[in-house]
């Protein structure tokens, strides 16, 4: 967990860097099913550390239903009406068919409503992922449930996971206490002043869908006042604006729709001798002629970053219509 984190998403061949907001694993077993409660009539029998998981260490339990209605739990979390995301690294351990089973949000006190997410487990590992937005706390905490109505099936488990968010991230282990992943960003990213001639590349996936307005998540700048901002503003859509020492010739650079949540979006703007053109998603978008050959700080925020690439060369046109497309 404390190795830098790649994302392989799409076939990629060569990954990217995955950067994640703040995120906390409310699940304080992740790995440990044996230490879970059994929350309906019927159990579910574990055995830890009973074969190898997608780690490739001995750490995947397997877990046996009992009966039909049987479920296992990961205890009472302490939680807010809002939406959460489970998610399971499960797989077929009897050498049967697939097991028809379900990843549940449970509220343990009265008057909560519960919801289900059916899933099917099979030979190969799949880590499940069940969103949780149409359920009622009522007056207690809740469990998150793994279950089947198969008598007598056996599957492996690895890698509980119970968020608040509406999508889940990559695993965070726990060893008894909930455990917090702190927000990664780029931050500050220092670099030479650059020469007369370059490029900068940034790929970015909107996660949030509050605050969409003024969402700043390029600041490329110098020490002193020049800059070229990349940010939102009218309900998400983008503006590519520029800033001089002297404080005049702002350009702004709109692109034709809005950036809604999920949506991902490559930039590239290239530097040449004076003249910056920007480009978006496989179109060349606007372009100025302006000095900005002193920056030397590169910020990336509040979103997921992909990638960020710097060329010491002024890609040509159609070299960034490809990158960006």
């Amino acid at each position: 967990e404390d190795m830098p984190r790649l994302d392989y998403s799409g076939g990629a061949s060569c990954p990217s860097l995955l950067l994640e907001p703040q995120r906390t694993n409310l699940a304080t077993r992740s790995e440990y099913f044996g230490y879970w409660q059994n929350v309906s009539i019927n159990p579910v029998d574990v055995v830890d550390n009973f074969a190898i998981s997608p780690e490739g260490k001995q750490n995947a339990a397997k877990l046996t239903f009992n009966g039909s209605n049987s479920w296992k739990g990961s205890g009472n979390v302490s939680v807010s009406q809002q939406t959460y995301t489970g998610s399971v690294y499960l797989k077929v351990e009897d050498g049967g068919g697939n097991i028809s089973a379900a990843l549940t949000l449970y509220p343990t006190g009265t008057g909560g409503s519960r919801q289900d997410v059916n899933i099917t487990i099979t030979s190969e590992w799949q880590r499940f992922e069940a969103l949780f937005d149409n359920w009622t706390l009522g007056t207690g905490a809740v469990s998150f449930v793994i279950r089947s109505n198969t008598d007598g099936r056996s599957c492996l488990a690895y890698g509980a996971q119970f968020e608040a968010g509406s999508y889940p991230t990559s695993y965070i282990p726990t060893m008894g206490t909930s455990v917090t992943r702190s927000l990664e960003n780029c931050g500050d990213i220092s670099l030479a002043p650059l020469s007369n001639n370059y490029s900068i590349f940034a790929e970015v996936t909107r996660i949030a869908d509050d605050a969409i307005n003024n969402l700043e998540f390029l600041d490329y700048r110098s020490s002193g006042n020049d800059r070229l901002r990349i940010y939102t503003y009218n309900n998400g859509r983008i503006r590519f604006r520029t800033y001089f020492n002297d404080g005049t010739n702002d350009s702004y650079f709109t692109n034709s729709g809005d950036w809604n949540q999920g949506n991902t979006i490559k930039f590239c703007f290239t530097y040449d001798n004076g003249n910056i053109v920007i480009y978006a998603n496989g179109e060349q978008l606007q372009s100025v002629s302006q000095t900005l050959n002193n920056l030397n700080y590169l910020n990336m925020e509040t979103q997921k970053i992909k990638q960020v690439l710097h060329f010491e060369t002024t890609l040509t046109s159609s070299e960034a219509i490809a990158l960006t497309a």
